[in-house]
């Protein structure tokens, strides 16, 4: 009879859990997609290091089609709601470097999408066998800071492109 009892409890308990999806820590799918837009960020940053207007509001288009296509259905619950609240001010600051002119307007947009998107990133993580440094630059804001995404460990800083190229630490490694 405690055997059955084990047995039935047991399936109610499966039954019940086997349709909830992973966590997005676990999802690789999401994972899989926020990495892309990462790799589109990426050259958003380049863009700004080299103080290449014209590329920077092109790699801001294309890193706006990369979020379009991230599915927010794959999250629930807590990483649903977390997911919306980053994405949103990501969208509208791309939008905003592809609709202002001048490098600096276009870096003050991108600095609230890197803020938003390293707090994406720093909680989802990324795609297996991928390494994003998350660096920071004291200087900028300011003075009050800000963060931005690299693919390698070598700091330079889209704030200041090459007035102040190297200023900035590497503050975390996602992999």
């Amino acid at each position: 009879m405690k055997a059955i009892k084990i047995t039935i409890i047991s399936a109610i308990f499966l039954a019940a859990f086997s349709n909830v999806r992973a966590s997005a820590h676990e999802n690789t799918n999401f994972q899989k997609q926020l990495t892309s837009v990462v790799e589109k960020y990426v050259v958003l940053k380049n863009a700004l290091v080299a103080g290449d207007e014209a590329k920077a509001t092109t790699a801001a288009k294309e890193t706006l089609e990369a979020l379009d296509k991230v599915d927010m259905h794959l999250l629930e619950g807590e990483d649903h709601m977390a997911w919306m609240k980053w994405q949103k001010p990501i969208k509208a600051n791309l939008n905003g470097i592809v609709q202002m002119q001048g490098l600096e307007m276009k870096r003050s947009h991108f600095r609230i999408v890197s803020d938003n998107l390293t707090k994406a990133v720093q909680n989802f993580g990324v795609e297996d066998g991928k390494k994003v440094y998350v660096d920071f630059c004291p200087m900028t804001n300011n003075g009050n800071g800000g963060f931005w995404l690299s693919e390698t460990e070598e700091i330079r800083n889209p704030y200041y492109g090459k007035k102040m190229l190297t200023c900035g630490e590497v503050k975390d490694v996602i992999q």
